[in-house]
């Protein structure tokens, strides 16, 4: 009994001089800044790893860490699927395209402008039944785009925006479609590196966003001025140095990177990612880490002062 008192009294000795070292690190003033960096780098600092930390730790429950002016909102449990290896909450994925619409404000005016639509957008089981009418889908599809463009109207025409992202989910993997409309194509952006076959779903999901969007819908309709140009150009499934054949569980972060990254230009893209191996799991962990920070310390979310405290006091 004494034995295990003992150990008990240096694990709490132990807990207590950790805890204190924690304390020691305070958020820098990077963290706190309304500067805006469009692409984190790869290097994990330790006030980002005690964010990580923090997350982890489980503290408060299923809290709410994240909230928008609009409404996006992020509790702790959704968080904690961003902080490990594992399969990412829908919403995550859309917090981070309302973040990046957020510091789309802030670009440099010589860059294209980009727009970042939801999974909501496509959410919709009755979107791709065969039992519902172009018309009934069409009237889903801009149901869905007004939704996550909180009723802009020029959002939803996509007036005045370059690249428009679309996230999208299909069987639990994540990947993205980017229409170009300043310079017409359109391209897949998957981290799985795989021959596509005609009847493979990946490939039905992209066809029928092309469709509603391209050929006879959407950007027919708002007479947006590329849309015949776009339904001459076909689809480019990019091939990158970074795809992986086997990894089933980091699609999220590897879609996060690439709507974080891409500029509309493969030629001039540079996502940091590695080609294979060790180093690039580490990026992947780094990445985690690396958003987790970027949401939780964002000026744009309202919780970010509370998340602060709380982080200094852990």
């Amino acid at each position: 009994m004494k034995k295990r008192n003992v150990r008990s009294a240096v694990d709490a000795n132990a807990h207590q001089v950790q805890r204190a070292a924690r304390q020691e690190l305070k958020l820098g003033d990077h963290l706190r800044s309304p500067y805006v960096i469009r692409a984190v780098d790869m290097n994990v600092t330790n006030e980002e790893r005690k964010i990580h930390e923090w997350v982890l730790a489980g503290l408060g429950g299923n809290e709410l860490l994240f909230s928008t002016p609009n409404d996006m909102n992020l509790h702790r449990h959704a968080i904690e699927s961003l902080a490990r290896t594992t399969t990412m909450y829908i919403s995550v994925i859309d917090a981070w395209v309302t973040l990046l619409n957020y510091e789309e404000r802030f670009r440099n005016r010589d860059s294209l402008c980009r727009y970042f639509f939801n999974i909501e957008v496509m959410t919709d089981t009755k979107l791709r039944s065969k039992c519902v009418n172009h018309n009934t889908q069409y009237a889903l599809f801009k149901k869905g785009l007004m939704s996550s463009a909180k009723n802009n109207l020029e959002v939803v025409e996509m007036r005045n925006i370059d690249l428009v992202f679309f996230p999208l989910l299909d069987k639990g993997h994540y990947y993205v479609v980017v229409f170009n409309l300043k310079n017409p194509s359109v391209v897949v952006i998957d981290n799985r590196y795989r021959e596509v076959s005609d009847d493979d779903q990946l490939l039905q999901m992209y066809d029928f966003i092309t469709n509603i969007l391209i050929d006879d819908q959407h950007l027919n309709v708002v007479v947006h001025p590329t849309g015949r140009e776009l339904d001459e150009i076909g689809q480019q499934r990019l091939r990158m140095d970074w795809q992986t054949q086997n990894n089933f569980d980091d699609c999220g972060v590897f879609a996060m990177r690439h709507m974080e990254t891409y500029m509309g230009d493969v030629r001039t893209w540079r996502t940091g990612l590695a080609q294979a191996g060790k180093t690039k799991e580490g990026q992947i962990a780094s990445l985690r880490m690396k958003y987790i920070a970027k949401l939780l310390v964002s000026n744009y979310n309202k919780k970010k002062e509370y998340v602060v405290k709380e982080v200094e006091k852990f």
